[in-house]
């Protein structure tokens, strides 16, 4: 291992951003010469053409997983309802509960373990994701000789519902 130049002292950087149609977009970016940066010449260049690291079939994969999860969802609301009606009707007229109130229960418990897999699934997915787009970036940057990586901080980004997409807008 050798050390690392102090920042102002950095040359190139890799500078990513997390996308929709794809995963991340890359782009690798050299200091200019002290005094270079004047107008028609930014104090920074591109050294490549972006790159864009696309998932494939991955997004469709989730997409399908989540429409799972939502049809899922909606049977276990169902006999969660047809649940709550019987105690309901139990409580109030002493209605004996139906034969079928154990294979009702069994059912809910059974779509909440499914929907518990799918979402793990699903986050697995996104780990995954996540270490394949990290790894692109570190090699990117062995290559590039570069000791900087650079993303914008989304954490801070709230959802304000629906938008075009499923995905929603930001």
């Amino acid at each position: 291992a050798h050390l690392v130049p102090p920042l102002e002292q950095e040359q190139r950087v890799v500078g990513f951003d997390w996308g929709i149609r794809s995963l991340i977009t890359v782009s690798i970016l050299e200091k200019g010469q002290e005094g270079d940066a004047t107008r028609d010449k930014p104090p920074y260049r591109q050294i490549r053409r972006p790159l864009f690291l696309n998932t494939g079939g991955i997004d469709g994969r989730q997409a399908r997983l989540r429409r799972e999860i939502d049809h899922l969802k909606a049977c276990q609301q169902k006999y969660q309802a047809l649940i709550t009606e019987a105690v309901k009707a139990l409580d109030e007229h002493r209605t004996p509960l139906p034969v079928h109130f154990p294979r009702w229960q069994e059912r809910v418990a059974a779509f909440k373990q499914r929907i518990e897999r799918c979402w793990q699934t699903y986050a697995r997915r996104n780990r995954e994701l996540a270490h394949l787009a990290s790894n692109v970036l570190i090699l990117l940057a062995l290559v590039y000789d570069c000791h900087l990586i650079c993303a914008e901080n989304l954490t801070t980004l709230r959802t304000i519902g629906p938008g075009k997409d499923v995905r929603g807008r930001w």
